[in-house]
């Protein structure tokens, strides 16, 4: 059984600066609130609007008592992106986050049973990259979801690689680490737990330092506060 933990809804006036704050974007439908739903234990409840309409606005939970991370964990969900550009979401991070708080990464996800990457999904994924620039991409883990439901898991897995030598290939070679989110309790820890140990990595490396020098990206600037 897993260890008892508590999770609640919390405001970004009561964030501390220690935080681990984790952002999850990505199109609306890959798995955000699915994710999210596995980690505060409250299964579908905001995939079935339990909590809440569909949002346009953020929405963010801490992770409380856990017996690896304490207190400090918090996610946060956004938009989809389908209904906000990738800039319109960070901007909305940046404005939402006390000027004290930094953002430790982004989890982007994306739906494994999507036939092609043309279109919009595929200008999405471009466009993040872009924001990113080459030196935050570290700082980004690239999810694929749906797994669990996929009818053809060869083709799906043909998708993954043509993702690694297409779409995210830019953001992989730069830092960028791909996963799967498997729609367990275990997989999306797994996931937040790799987020959080390149987090402490960079900060024991005193890749901070770097972090908070000026920055053309408003990702990079994001990262790099306090």
């Amino acid at each position: 059984m897993p260890p008892p933990y508590k999770t609640e809804g919390v405001k970004a006036k009561n964030l501390e600066s220690n935080d681990l704050v984790i952002a999850f974007m990505g199109p609306a439908g890959s798995g955000k609130s699915q994710i999210i739903d596995t980690l505060t234990r409250q299964p579908n409840k905001q995939a079935r609007g339990g909590l809440r309409p569909a949002s346009k606005d953020i929405t963010a939970f801490r992770i409380s008592n856990h017996e690896i991370f304490g207190s400090r964990i918090v996610l946060i969900e956004t938009p989809g992106v389908d209904d906000k550009s990738d800039g319109m979401i960070l901007e909305m991070i940046s404005n939402w986050l006390p000027k004290t708080v930094s953002l430790s990464g982004i989890i982007y996800l994306h739906r494994i049973t999507d036939t092609r990457m043309t279109g919009k999904p595929g200008l999405n994924l471009a466009r993040f990259g872009e924001l990113c620039g080459d030196q935050w991409a570290q700082s980004v883990i690239l999810i694929t979801t749906m797994w669990d439901i996929a009818r053809n898991r060869e083709a799906c897995e043909r998708r993954e690689a043509d993702l690694k030598t297409g779409g995210w290939e830019m953001m992989m070679e730069n830092g960028a680490a791909l996963d799967r989110f498997l729609n367990t309790p275990e997989s999306a820890w797994s996931i937040v737990s790799r987020m959080v140990e390149a987090r402490m990595t960079s900060v024991s490396q005193g890749d901070d330092r770097k972090r908070r020098a000026p920055s053309s990206s408003l990702w990079g600037r994001l990262l790099g506060r306090k």
